[in-house]
């Protein structure tokens, strides 16, 4: 699944459209500028890189030349001991000079300074869930998976319907937050419901289940983001009030590791 919630694009122009809530008329007057640091680490992949970009007025057309941030010193640290520099490349973009396989159970840490500020953020890149056994709610027609809870990690699903290609929700209803972190402890994990569409019988053995694995600095995010909403895309919309883990003056955006289970069939 390609970069678990569609972000770059399509948040950067959300966060332009939504980073001032004065009225338009002085939307310009009132205009903060932000920069946007993010990167979604998956385990078993190289390393993506970092994208780094600015807010701009409500006023100006948006391009990702006027955006991008393209003088960054930006730089990895993983597991507190390997020192991996990054590089632009374009569109904001930094990454390193050659591939960078990233392992289950990483610390990355993210150092930058750009003129005189400077940011940090670090992430552990969660394991690949493993769906130990599954449902589909007959009453209230979602579906739920167990799977391992481990330390350093919170969960959510997606409902998927297995077809050509597969259909999946657009959305997480719940986070799950492990209570204990016991080598043997699970945790219950559930979508959102199923639309009415894939809620009949022919849809039996196409239902299906998808849980995902955040860093734990994902659960204050989640609680922010949209409070008593379901949340979709965690990298879209505004400052406001959401808890980002990128620190610094005047610095938002999630470096947040991230891992999905394989699809699995719900009955």
């Amino acid at each position: 699944m390609k970069n678990l919630f569609w972000l770059s694009l399509g948040f950067l122009l959300l966060l332009v459209a939504g980073c001032n809530k004065e009225q338009i008329v002085n939307a310009d007057e009132n205009f903060q500028e932000l920069t946007i640091v993010q990167a979604e680490i998956h385990p078993n992949a190289n390393f993506p890189g970092v994208r780094i970009t600015k807010t701009l007025p409500v006023q100006t057309p948006y391009s990702i030349t006027a955006a991008e941030i393209t003088d960054a010193v930006v730089y990895l640290r993983i597991d507190s001991v390997k020192i991996v520099p990054l590089h632009y490349t374009y569109e904001g973009l930094y990454r390193p000079l050659y591939n960078l396989p990233v392992s289950e159970g990483e610390l990355y840490e993210l150092f930058g300074r750009i003129g005189t500020r400077t940011f940090y953020s670090k992430t552990h890149i969660p394991y690949k869930p493993v769906i130990q056994s599954s449902h589909y709610n007959l009453s209230e027609n979602y579906a739920e998976g167990v799977t391992l809870a481990r330390e350093n990690e919170v969960y959510s699903a997606l409902w998927v319907v297995n077809g050509q290609p597969f259909i999946r929700a657009t959305e997480f209803f719940d986070l799950s937050i492990p209570t204990t972190t016991l080598v043997t402890s699970t945790i219950n994990v559930r979508s959102a419901a199923f639309p009415t569409a894939y809620r009949s019988d022919t849809y039996r053995w196409q239902r299906c289940i998808q849980i995902f694995a955040f860093d734990k600095a994902y659960e204050k995010y989640f609680k922010t983001k949209s409070a008593s909403q379901e949340v979709g895309s965690p990298y879209t919309g505004g400052a406001g009030k959401t808890e980002w883990n990128i620190s610094g003056d005047n610095f938002i955006g999630m470096f947040i590791g991230t891992a999905e289970s394989d699809v699995v069939n719900v009955q």
